[in-house]
């Protein structure tokens, strides 16, 4: 169970100065016939004591006459301001926060599923357990965007890391005592998705507050880095953990990770508090761009009330503003505003619809059949060899975004997401598992790049009070695709057979990954 999920050039300055000018004015003129007052000049254009007379001693030069010789100016110049560094105070502290927190849950699936099943629990006991923690999850998804939109996100974040600390550790006493009744690991397991619900959209809302507009980029950068790093090194970490201590010892690690980024996150809270933890015009409520495509719809617009003060900048917050007087009703109004600002941005749905219909494919084919076929073909090993690949191009991936800074950030994200649509194509045709290893490799490197490309534009170019939704709106398509498309995949066995459904899923992912290049908002979107 996890309890954090995410899923300008300048021009150079020309010399002020015309061209050839002299330090007395008239430097452009001189020698075109022109002379300044009382100056007679010869035929060649020269004065006459540069011609002395014969028989008469040449005048020395008065040095207060001399000209300097012209400068000429630079020629325009482009220089790329390099991105400032994303280590402030609070990004630091935040940054610890989220590592610590991945750190225990990059534990937590292994641990859990291993801890049942050596408990002699059977699999629909475990599908039961994760279920109870994804369904909330993304039932209160939409929920947790208007709440982190309207509260202060790092007290969201805070309360939910202790939610979910608290939760974990139930969790592991339950492991601890040796099992039972699984009511009581069903009850912390949905309270934990539930704490989860919340902090998602608040981890996307609250980086604008952290660091400078420009080093958005390189500060998820460093996220997907350290997640994808604990990621790798979590699971082999969590079965030593179960076959030597026990499962218990894992989720009780995991829940003094989420307590411990609690406490960081409280501390982080107090520095937003002061006036210098605000970084303005660092994108989200302060400073928004509009994007090609895009129809500015904020809430700071609305009639009657609806400033943004500088606490609000700070917070993430619109205070103020005329809601309708019930709670359910208030909830409602906040949801049809996030919607109407993700609708309003063609780019943003037409890139979420794209992510909606590939992760489909990659919950049928990736998740359910992939580990079939490669049972069958490259064998067992291999095929752990094949994932570990991929966790290793996504570590490089989070690497290589923090200098990569592209003109058309969606154009890239979405050529880069080709790749993982040619593992399916390999699989299918029965490559060796070197080759399927290497196309997971470069999969894991452009599924890094395109994570942090897409979570930097949705950060810069829509409104702070707005973030929250619109994230848990991308959130919810993601998540929600994934389990639609492991239901579909028993059909789609049963029709096409394993190797054919990973071909025609491998065609369409690169296809349906291709189609938002076709419309103009994408492929002229600016970083």
């Amino acid at each position: 169970m996890h309890h954090c999920h995410e899923l300008s050039p300048r021009l150079g300055q020309r010399g002020e100065r015309g061209p050839g000018a002299g330090q007395d004015g008239w430097g452009d003129v001189v020698g075109h016939g022109v002379s300044p007052p009382g100056e007679r000049v010869v035929s060649d254009g020269t004065r006459p004591e540069d011609h002395p007379v014969p028989g008469q001693p040449s005048s020395v030069p008065d040095p207060s006459r001399q000209r300097a010789d012209p400068v000429p100016p630079l020629p325009p110049r482009r220089v790329r301001q390099p991105a400032p560094s994303p280590w402030t105070r609070s990004f630091s502290l935040f940054f610890c926060a989220q590592s610590l927190s991945w750190l225990g849950s990059s534990m937590t699936p292994v641990a859990l599923s291993l801890g049942l099943l050596d408990l002699g629990e059977d699999l629909s006991s475990l599908s039961l357990v994760l279920a109870a923690n994804s369904i909330p999850l993304v039932g209160l998804l939409l929920l947790g965007g208007v709440v982190a939109d309207r509260l202060p996100r790092a007290v969201v974040l805070v309360s939910s890391h202790l939610t979910a600390g608290a939760t974990q550790g139930v969790v592991a006493w339950w492991f601890f005592r040796g099992g039972g009744d699984l009511t009581l690991l069903v009850v912390a397991s949905g309270l934990n998705g539930a704490a989860s619900a919340f902090t998602g959209p608040a981890l996307r809302g609250i980086l604008t507050q952290l660091v400078d507009r420009e080093a958005i980029g390189r500060a998820n950068a460093l996220r997907a880095t350290s997640r994808n790093l604990f990621r790798l090194a979590g699971p082999g970490v969590a079965g030593v953990l179960v076959s030597t201590t026990g499962a218990g010892w894992a989720l009780g690690i995991d829940a003094a990770c989420a307590l411990g980024a609690a406490v960081l996150l409280a501390v982080m809270e107090g520095q937003l508090r002061r006036p210098h933890g605000c970084v303005e015009g660092a994108g989200g409520a302060t400073t928004t761009t509009a994007a090609p495509g895009t129809t500015v719809l904020s809430d700071a617009t609305e009639p009657a009330g609806d400033a943004v003060t500088a606490a609000d900048r700070r917070t993430g917050t619109t205070s103020g503003r005329p809601r309708p007087g019930s709670l359910l009703g208030g909830v409602w109004y906040d949801l049809t505003l996030g919607w109407l600002a993700f609708t309003s941005r063609q780019w943003l749905w037409v890139v979420t619809a794209s992510f909606f219909w590939t992760n489909l494919l990659l919950g049928a084919v990736w998740l359910v059949l992939a580990p079939a076929i490669a049972r069958d073909s490259i064998g067992e090993a291999a095929w752990g060899t094949v994932l570990s690949a991929r966790a290793a191009g996504l570590v490089l991936g989070g690497v290589l975004a923090y200098r990569l800074r592209p003109r058309r950030p969606l154009v890239v994200g979405q050529l880069l997401t080709v790749p993982f649509g040619t593992c399916f194509l390999v699989l299918g045709l029965g490559a060796s598992a070197p080759v399927l290893a290497a196309s997971t490799f470069l999969a894991g490197v452009g599924a890094a790049v395109t994570g942090v490309l897409w979570e930097s534009a949705m950060q810069r170019h829509v409104p702070g009070d707005q973030l929250s939704r619109v994230a848990s709106i991308d959130m919810l398509g993601s998540f929600a695709a994934v389990p639609i498309g492991q239901l579909l995949a028993p059909v789609l066995a049963q029709h096409l057979g394993g190797p054919g459904a990973a071909v025609g899923g491998g065609i369409a992912y690169v296809l349906l990954a291709l189609v938002p290049l076709l419309v103009p908002s994408v492929r002229r979107f600016g970083s």
